[in-house]
C-alpha cells in the first residue's frame, strides 16, 4: 500500500519530490520489505525444484 501511495503522489519538480520524508522512508522501508519477501519466495522454489530433481534421481 506504502509503495503504490508514494508512487501515485510522487510528482517531479525541478527534481524534488512531493513525497513527504516520512513517506519517503515508508517507502523505502517497503521496498527492502518487498524485496526480501521476492528472495525468500524465489529461494523457497529453487529449494522446492532442487528437492524434486533429487527425488527424481533417487
Amino acid at each position: 500500500a506504502v509503495l503504490s501511495e508514494c508512487a501515485n503522489t510522487l510528482l517531479y519538480t525541478n527534481g524534488t519530490s512531493c513525497c513527504s520524508s516520512i513517506m519517503e522512508r515508508k517507502f523505502l522501508q517497503a521496498a527492502e520489505d518487498y524485496l526480501r519477501e521476492h528472495i525468500q519466495m524465489i529461494n523457497s522454489r529453487l529449494k522446492s525444484r532442487i528437492t524434486q530433481s533429487l527425488k527424481l534421481f533417487q
